[in-house]
């Protein structure tokens, strides 16, 4: 997960301005170096946000899922391209 420091934290990305474009940007940029990190490239991860009132925990967060193949049947459903 990518937790942005900005505070406060938006709840959700419901919650989300053109405002935090710049800070949404450095939450995918953080994601694609980690990924790097671990050998993956962004064509093999997924990242993704919950939409309301699927959400996890109260604060934006990005999921990096990485191999796409890695997750499992189930949570497929709540992780659909594109959504």
């Amino acid at each position: 997960q990518v937790i942005p420091k900005r505070n406060p934290i938006p709840r959700d990305v419901s919650s989300l301005t053109t405002a935090h474009l710049p800070m949404v940007m450095r939450m995918k940029e953080v994601a694609q170096t980690s990924l790097q990190a671990e050998g993956f490239t962004m064509d093999q991860a997924l990242l993704g946000f919950h939409v309301p009132p699927f959400i996890s925990v109260p604060h934006l967060h990005l999921h990096v899922i990485a191999p796409r193949n890695g997750i499992d049947a189930r949570k497929r459903l709540k992780y659909i391209t594109g959504s």
